[in-house]
């Protein structure tokens, strides 16, 4: 019963709707560029079955030990992000969105991604990895 009761109350919370995820993430997008701050870059397909479904990234500037995950849709919409940060040779993850379920998924993704190479990508080159449909799909685990 608490389980139901506790699934109501996290459904009925308000959460930041597409559009506010979206201006996040272009605005620090924006920052990068307006600061000429290069960026390193890693990103992996998620698909549903064996059709795209969107994909995910991280982007740290350079420099720079706090980064974020984006996760989009297959239209390319931000669906969720979540603070990443890098210190004494772990990582941690803050403020992603969503239920137990979601988060764990959203952790083991930006796991995934911190074991990938990552890109260097100039300031100027930022928004066109944005509408890039990543290469390497994604080895989503469901979370236990």
């Amino acid at each position: 019963m608490r389980t139901l009761l506790l699934a109501l109350v996290l459904v009925l919370l308000p959460s930041p709707s597409f559009s506010d995820e979206e201006e996040a993430v272009q605005k620090y997008l924006d920052g990068l560029r307006g600061s000429k701050t290069a960026a390193f870059y890693a990103e992996c397909q998620l698909q549903m079955g064996k059709v795209f479904a969107g994909k995910a990234a991280l982007v740290f500037p350079a420099g720079e030990r706090r980064g974020l995950y984006i996760e989009r849709n297959d239209r390319m919409r931000v669906v969720n992000t979540a603070i990443v940060t890098l210190e004494n040779g772990k990582w941690d993850m803050e403020d992603a969105h969503g239920g137990l379920l979601t988060i764990k998924r959203v952790s083991s993704l930006a796991a995934e991604l911190l074991g990938s190479p990552f890109q260097l990508v100039q300031p100027d080159k930022l928004m066109d990895v944005v509408p890039s449909k990543p290469k390497k799909v994604c080895a989503e685990k469901l979370p236990e």
